[in-house]
C-alpha cells in the first residue's frame, strides 16, 4: 500500500521538556513509523500519567468527545478511534455512552494500554501513514485525538478518513493548531469540500494542553 507522504518541519512547540514529547516533535512533518513506535514503545506505561500532568494537562479527548455528542452522533454509532494511544479517548466515549467502538495504532504498546481500559471492542496495529484495512463505510463516526501533530501523521490521512466513514456519518479530528495551516491539513480539508466529499462543521482553535499553553484545531467533518 502507498505511504501517505508530507514535508518535514522541525517543531517549536512547548512540550515542557518532556523528552519522548520533544523527541516526537523533532521529527517534525510525518515522522518515519519506525522511529515513531519505537518512542512511544518506551513512553506507554507512563504516558497518561505524564500527559495529564499539570505541565501538560492535556484535555483533547474529553473535547473531542463532546464535540462528537454536540454533533448530534448516536449513541449506537459503530466508531473508529484512529490514533487510540493508550485509550484515553475511548474512555471518554464510553462515559458518553458509545460502547460500539474500535481502535487502531501503531504502537503495541500503546495498544496494550488500551486493552485495560474494556473501552474497546476491537483493537489492531494500524500505521496510519499507509491506507487503513478497512472496507470503505465501514463506520458512523470517527475520531483522531493526538495523531495530527508534529512528527506523527501528515494531512492526507484525512481522505482515508473520510473513505471508512459512512455518508452522513462525522469525523472529529484534532490538529495541532500550529500545522493546521503550515502542514497543509487546512487545504487538504478544504480539497475534501471541493470533492463534494464532506462538509466541514467547524474548525474552533480550543485549549489542547493547556498547561504546556498548547492549542488545537478541532476538525468536525460530516461525510457526503
Amino acid at each position: 500500500m502507498a505511504r501517505l507522504a508530507t514535508s518535514r518541519r522541525p517543531a517549536t512547540t512547548n512540550t515542557s521538556g518532556h523528552p519522548a514529547l520533544t523527541a516526537l516533535y523533532k521529527l517534525g512533518g510525518q515522522g518515519d513509523p519506525k522511529t515513531v513506535e519505537s518512542i512511544y514503545e518506551q513512553w506507554a506505561a507512563s504516558y497518561d500519567s505524564d500527559i495529564l500532568a499539570d505541565t501538560h494537562g492535556y484535555v483533547g479527548p474529553q473535547t473531542a468527545v463532546r464535540t462528537l455528542v454536540r454533533a448530534g452522533l448516536a449513541r449506537s454509532s459503530h466508531i473508529l478511534d484512529a490514533g487510540c494511544g493508550t485509550g484515553l479517548v475511548g474512555v471518554h466515549l464510553a462515559r458518553a455512552g458509545y460502547t460500539a467502538v474500535d481502535g487502531i495504532d501503531l504502537s503495541p504498546a500503546m495498544l496494550k494500554e488500551a486493552m485495560k481500559t474494556g473501552a474497546y471492542e476491537a483493537l489492531s496495529i494500524v500505521d496510519l501513514t499507509r491506507a487503513i484495512p478497512v472496507p470503505d463505510a465501514a463506520y458512523d463516526g470517527l475520531t483522531c485525538v493526538g495523531t495530527l501533530t508534529h512528527g506523527h501523521v501528515g494531512p492526507r490521512v484525512l481522505s482515508e478518513f473520510v473513505r471508512v466513514v459512512k455518508p452522513n456519518g462525522l469525523i472529529v479530528a484534532t490538529v495541532l493548531d500550529d500545522i493546521w495551516e503550515d502542514d497543509g491539513f487546512e487545504t487538504e480539508a478544504q480539497q475534501l469540500v471541493k470533492e463534494h466529499k464532506v462538509e466541514i462543521l467547524s474548525t474552533d482553535v480550543e485549549p489542547y494542553r493547556p498547561g504546556a499553553g498548547v492549542n488545537a484545531v478541532t476538525l468536525v467533518m460530516r461525510c457526503c
